[in-house]
């Protein structure tokens, strides 16, 4: 396997554009910074359709907000605030 280097604004870029498309939603650690990386989650087009989708589009949509709104929240804390 071949080792590829690009620079920190490609990637910037290219997780901007994931992101917008939807293929990636931030779970953890949104607000990210120094020493607090973004988790993010794969979300792959077949899978969503072979499961609920709007059920579980909305659950991570609204995870996804509350973790937005609140920076400090673990992403345990916004699934009981979303279910609750």
């Amino acid at each position: 396997m071949e080792t590829v280097v690009c620079s920190r604004r490609t990637v910037q870029v290219a997780l901007k554009f994931l992101r917008d498309e939807g293929v990636i939603v931030p779970i953890a650690n949104f607000a990210g910074g120094k020493g607090n990386a973004t988790r993010y989650e794969f979300r792959w087009p077949r899978q969503e359709e072979e499961k609920a989708p709007i059920q579980q589009e909305s659950r991570r949509e609204l995870i996804a907000r509350i973790l937005a709104e609140n920076p400090r929240l673990t992403y345990g804390e916004a699934v009981v605030l979303a279910e609750g």
